[in-house]
């Protein structure tokens, strides 16, 4: 059981980076400064771009802990970054965040047509590549920057998000 929303406090994001999602915790080193501070006010501002332009969600355990937070925001005109960060909790919660992050991608495409959203990733896990994909998430490899691989989403004809 887990429920949704949008406001994101600055509670919920501690929980996740001292808590996170076995998956996830490469994706910590994607900067050159990972200090737990560092982490939490590149967190904040990232999220405080969603609030201006594109959006943000979050779901929590049935006990109020956060599971994982979802953020799309605008880098340019039409292209925008997402943000995905999760907790210990995602372990028991996988398929049903899963499909209700696809659920909410998809709605998103209708307020964000021929825009374009992309993604950096440094998980090894072997199942990260399918998981994006499942997500609507194309791999980029041209895109690539050193060992961090690069994810798109993408609908021809209809608008990207």
């Amino acid at each position: 059981m887990f429920t949704s929303g949008t406001k994101i406090i600055q509670k919920d994001i501690l929980y996740i980076l001292n808590n996170p999602w076995d998956v996830t915790n490469q994706e910590w080193d994607l900067g050159t400064n990972n200090s737990p501070k560092h982490v939490l006010e590149s967190i904040l501002k990232k999220l405080s771009f969603c609030k201006k332009d594109g959006f943000s969600k979050i779901w929590k355990t049935g006990n109020n802990e956060p599971i994982a937070i979802l953020g799309f925001y605008s880098v340019n005109e039409k292209t925008y970054r997402s943000i995905f960060i999760a907790s210990k909790y995602m372990e028991d919660h996988a398929f049903y965040i899963t499909r209700d992050l696809r659920k909410t991608i998809m709605e998103k495409t209708k307020t964000y047509l021929d825009c374009k959203c992309g993604l950096y990733s440094s998980s090894t896990h072997p199942q990260h590549i399918k998981w994006f994909a499942l997500l609507g998430f194309e791999y980029r490899p041209e895109e690539n920057v050193g060992h961090l691989r690069f994810f798109e989403f993408v609908f021809p004809g209809k608008g990207i998000i």
